[in-house]
């Protein structure tokens, strides 16, 4: 078990907790080689016995430190202290990109294209080294205070390459941008993470996630049931140019999403100019018309020659005569398409069965953590446990708008998926902040109101109190 003041390898020194998710917590550490901050995530000591989380943690490693971009978190050691496994990646100081939009809604369209503009230039590097992420969402998106983009969890990210990831893993990632195909049960492609990205920019621009639902089993199936939402429904000033970059990454059908994510990237770049703000709307092609092919006709002087009698000349010697059959004529061949259709068909059904019984069989190992924000300590944790969660840590923070006792959020976040009877960390709130001050009678009023102003303290004087000069100018009370 790590814990504050440990260190590990002998070099990064653990001083804080600033992340704790459902199979791994992350740490801020200081590099005494180095002398720098890092961000230390380390596998949770109940997984390191399961075989497929170190292989997704190893995974995550290796997919990270192969892309180097500025977009990207930075890994810079990977090592294994006690039979713990831990990743040293770069530390981000600023917050999530979910927490970004719940704080910030709604942001400016200039400041959307602007996020969504990094985060497109992170995943296209990604895909350039034949990497997909297969979990993009806000969650996993880091933004600073100047807005800068940091793209992290590579964590269940796989290898175009790579034949050996079996399809249990291919609804891994949040149901919330699940592709249609994934919702299917089919594996996820580099057209599957430009969906989440348009999930993603709806979701910048609306403030909500396209779909919700009491179940995860009921939000996919929204994702290949239901018409797409429009932007223009929620944010009608949005320019049809910067929906259509939406419409088009979201399309049911892949084949009709952007081909690659340089190529939404330029689409995007462009989404805010004066010459296509009143753009026509975008329509995906109608796939359910099917092109006739004419039937080809059998050729008829053939069949003209075949269905003439023949007749043998007439024998010089009947012992030389050949006897033979006359040839029948031949009926054209005609193909059963409707059978070859009704099959394909079949086939869709039970791919579809599938699908459905897979992501139904993952709910009953799976739960979804609820919203406990805004409720009381009790109540949050009756809750949780309503749905199979152990409340581990009762973790209290300074917030100026709940009161004190009232639950703020889990850790691991609200709708994240993890497994039944897993422990989570509730933050609760301590109300407003209470800082001590000073003692500052008998010094200058001056010098100490400035001082105080510029810690955002509102100083209040109540007036001048003596008679004598030289107390001019200097707190005699407080």
């Amino acid at each position: 078990m790590i814990e504050i003041g440990d260190k590990l390898s002998d070099r990064y020194q653990i001083n804080d907790v600033i992340g704790q998710g459902g199979m791994a917590n992350v740490f801020l550490a200081r590099d005494l080689i180095l002398d720098r901050d890092v961000a230390v995530k380390v596998l949770r000591f109940d997984f390191q016995d399961n075989k497929d989380a170190i292989r997704r943690f190893q995974r995550e490693a290796m997919s990270a430190s192969q892309l180097l971009h500025h977009n990207i978190v930075e890994v810079y050691d990977v090592d294994e202290t006690d039979q713990q496994q831990y990743i040293v990646m770069e530390y981000v100081k600023g917050t999530d990109l979910k927490s970004f939009i719940k704080q910030n809604a709604p942001l400016s369209l200039e400041l959307t294209v602007s996020i969504m503009s990094q985060i497109l230039s992170a995943i296209e590097i990604a895909h350039k080294n034949r990497i997909i992420h297969r979990d993009i969402k806000p969650q996993n998106i880091l933004i600073t205070e100047n807005n800068e983009v940091k793209i992290t969890d590579f964590g269940i990210a796989i290898a175009l390459s790579d034949t050996s990831i079996t399809q249990t893993n291919t609804l891994l990632g949040s149901v919330h941008y699940l592709s249609p195909e994934q919702a299917r049960g089919s594996s996820a492609t580099i057209k599957s993470d430009i969906y989440a990205l348009g999930v993603v920019l709806y979701e910048l621009i609306t403030g909500t996630v396209p779909f919700n639902g009491e179940s995860a089993v009921s939000i996919a199936l929204k994702h290949f049931q239901e018409a797409f939402p429009r932007v223009k429904d929620t944010v009608d000033y949005v320019p049809q140019s910067l929906e259509n970059v939406v419409l088009k990454a979201t399309t049911k059908n892949p084949a009709d999403r952007y081909n690659s994510v340089e190529e939404m990237h330029q689409d995007l770049t462009t989404s805010l100019s004066a010459n296509r703000m009143n753009e026509a709307l975008f329509v995906p092609k109608d796939m359910s018309e099917t092109t006739v092919l004419k039937p080809i006709k059998p050729i008829s002087s053939a069949h003209k020659a075949l269905d003439k009698k023949m007749e043998a000349p007439e024998p010089l010697d009947e012992e030389l005569v050949p006897s033979f059959d006359v040839v029948p004529p031949i009926e054209p061949v005609r193909k059963n398409y409707r059978f070859v259709r009704w099959l394909v068909g079949l086939l869709l059904l039970v791919l579809l069965v599938l699908g459905a019984y897979y992501v139904y069989a993952q709910t009953t190992r799976f739960v979804t953590i609820p919203d406990v924000y805004n409720k009381t300590q009790e109540e949050a944790i009756k809750l949780l446990e309503e749905n199979n969660l152990n409340v581990n840590q009762i973790i209290p923070q300074w917030d100026k708008t709940l009161p004190a006792g009232t639950a703020i959020e889990t850790k691991p976040e609200a709708n994240s998926r993890i497994e039944k009877n897993s422990a989570v960390n509730l933050v609760v709130s301590n109300g407003k902040e209470q800082v001590e001050i000073g003692n500052y009678i008998g010094e200058a009023y001056e010098p100490i109101r400035k001082e105080l102003t510029d810690a955002n303290f509102i100083v209040v004087r109540r007036g001048m109190a003596t008679n004598d000069e030289s107390q001019v100018g200097v707190i005699l009370d407080q």
